[in-house]
């Protein structure tokens, strides 16, 4: 018995079939069962491809969180337009807003005025500021129709006390040292007006700016 066919009996024992040398002489068959193979697992692969790819639909949780997030930032978005409105509506603190605080300041050598320089009649808000270590007074008054800068400078330069062709609108006698007096509510009427700070010891009258008040 030759090796060969010693090894063909050893298989048909351990597996038989019709005739195992088929399983190498047989080429043709051997192909058909490597190409039948083949198609099988393609098969496999591209349902498995596909299946993978295949988006799967989104959790009904995650769409809440969403919805619930949009929603958020929209209610954020109109409460800011609506705080922005209520701001510009009461137009204190809005950039180039009619302010109607009035600021008087005098620093031991400048008396300054800060405010609008035009406003309509009405009530305003006056503020003092001593930034002096000495008391002070101020005076805010409206001038006679007629009445310039110059001549309230030209006065202030002798002045024993605030001139007759000026109306007081408030006169504050008393400023302490290193103060800020609280505002207080005066009513303007049309006309021109103006600042006046002043000292006591000596007596001194340092001119400020000037408003106009439109009917």
């Amino acid at each position: 018995m030759t090796r060969r066919d010693n090894l063909l009996e050893r298989l048909e024992r351990a597996n038989p079939v019709p005739d195992p040398s088929r399983l190498y002489e047989d080429s043709d068959t051997a192909r058909h069962f490597f190409l039948t193979d083949k198609q099988r697992r393609d098969k496999t692969m591209t349902d498995s491809e596909i299946h993978r790819l295949t988006p799967r639909p989104r959790d009904s949780r995650n769409r809440r969180g969403l919805l619930i997030g949009a929603a958020a930032a929209a209610l954020v978005i109109i409460a800011g337009a609506v705080a922005f409105a209520f701001i510009a509506a009461n137009g204190s603190n809005v950039a180039g807003s009619d302010s109607r605080v009035l600021h008087g300041t005098f620093d031991g050598e400048q008396c300054t005025y800060e405010g609008p320089s035009e406003l309509s009649a009405g009530e305003v808000e006056l503020v003092t500021h001593n930034e002096t270590s000495q008391s002070l007074w101020f005076f805010f008054g409206r001038l006679d129709e007629g009445k310039t800068i110059e001549d309230i400078v030209e006065y202030n330069q002798d002045a024993s006390g605030p001139p007759a062709w000026a109306t007081n609108v408030w006169a504050q006698t008393r400023s302490p040292a290193g103060s800020s007096a609280e505002p207080i509510i005066r009513f303007v009427e049309p006309g021109l007006h103006s600042l006046t700070c002043g000292t006591w010891t000596p007596y001194q009258a340092y001119t400020g700016g000037t408003f106009t008040v439109t009917p």
